[in-house]
């Protein structure tokens, strides 16, 4: 590698190291003659388990939660006392006249105890890996997770269960698997395609 390389390299890991921090999504590489594609959500929705879901989620790609210390180093905090999931059909997908996109088809109120569970579960997974990745066909099938606290704000996730299946509080990210699927979809039971009756 050439000397005058070396300055973009290194800040290309920079930048990598910031984004990754806040929850972005990095695809780039290393190679200073290629370009870095960089996503980050602009379109935060901000729900509360006082206000409820929202009907549709067209338009949105993420979550906006009161900035806390804490939501950098973990998904949710301990001590919910409720919490709320929003499911919605995937915006992208199925094509045809009686197929609805991104509306919201299930909203279900949980338990302290179950929300409680649903958080352990979500601080248990791994970090979302870094760097460019191959990911399975992703057509936006998003929902949310609310958690309600007796003396902080709700604190809302976004989950992103296609492509490369992760959640996120908007701070930091983990990739999902294992015990968290199976229990979120016993909570709020998904449906593949939703179709206008």
């Amino acid at each position: 590698m050439t000397a005058h390389c070396k300055p973009l390299v290194w800040g290309l890991l920079l930048i990598e190291l910031v984004l990754l921090a806040a929850g972005a999504t990095v695809a780039a590489t290393r190679n200073p003659k290629q370009v870095v594609s960089v996503s980050i959500p602009k379109n935060l929705v901000r729900i509360t388990i006082a206000h409820g879901c929202p009907r549709k989620i067209t338009g949105f790609d993420g979550v906006f939660n009161p900035k806390a210390r804490d939501l950098r180093s973990i998904l949710v905090p301990a001590g919910a006392s409720g919490g709320l999931i929003c499911r919605y059909s995937p915006v992208l997908g199925e094509q045809a006249p009686n197929v609805l996109h991104g509306v919201l088809y299930r909203s279900v109120f949980i338990s302290g105890a179950a929300a409680q569970r649903l958080a352990s579960e979500l601080d248990q997974l791994a970090a979302a890996a870094t760097g460019k990745r191959h990911c399975p066909i992703d057509i936006a099938r998003y929902d949310i997770a609310v958690f309600g606290f007796a003396h902080r704000a709700d604190v809302d996730i976004w989950y992103g269960s296609t492509g490369c299946i992760a959640v996120t509080n908007g701070f930091t990210s983990r990739d999902v698997g294992g015990p968290f699927v199976a229990f979120f979809d016993r909570l709020a039971p998904p449906v593949l395609t939703l179709r206008r009756r």
